[in-house]
């Protein structure tokens, strides 16, 4: 089994996108919290997941992501796919609001969605 476990913080807001099938999407773009070697990923989010996490998630929220290492026909290399998030705290400065969702689970998903 293929797992990746990353703890960070968004380096942007998320943006919902909707791919060809209508399914719902968004790419959060992480940095892990080792400042000595900072590594950034970005991890592709699927369906109601993607949408909560563009109504709650902002630049510089720290978020706990599980997910699934994928391989991408498109670009014949990895993807990362969202199983589980755990949103941490909050940015001082954010507009979004207060209310913290639960730790939301991923179904999966294939090429033919995008």
């Amino acid at each position: 089994m293929n797992k990746l476990i990353v703890s960070g913080y968004l380096t942007q807001d998320p943006v919902l996108k909707t791919g060809k099938s209508g399914l719902s999407y968004t790419t959060l773009n992480v940095v892990n919290k080792d400042n000595k070697v900072p590594v950034n990923l970005a991890v592709m989010v699927f369906g109601k997941d993607a949408e909560i996490s563009c109504k709650y998630l902002t630049k510089a929220r720290s978020v706990e992501i599980e997910a699934k290492i994928e391989t991408d026909q498109r670009t014949n290399g990895l993807m990362y796919v969202s199983e589980k998030i755990i949103f941490g705290d909050k940015p001082f400065a954010s507009n979004k609001p207060e209310t913290k969702p639960e730790t939301v689970k991923v179904s999966s998903v294939t090429d033919e969605d995008f």
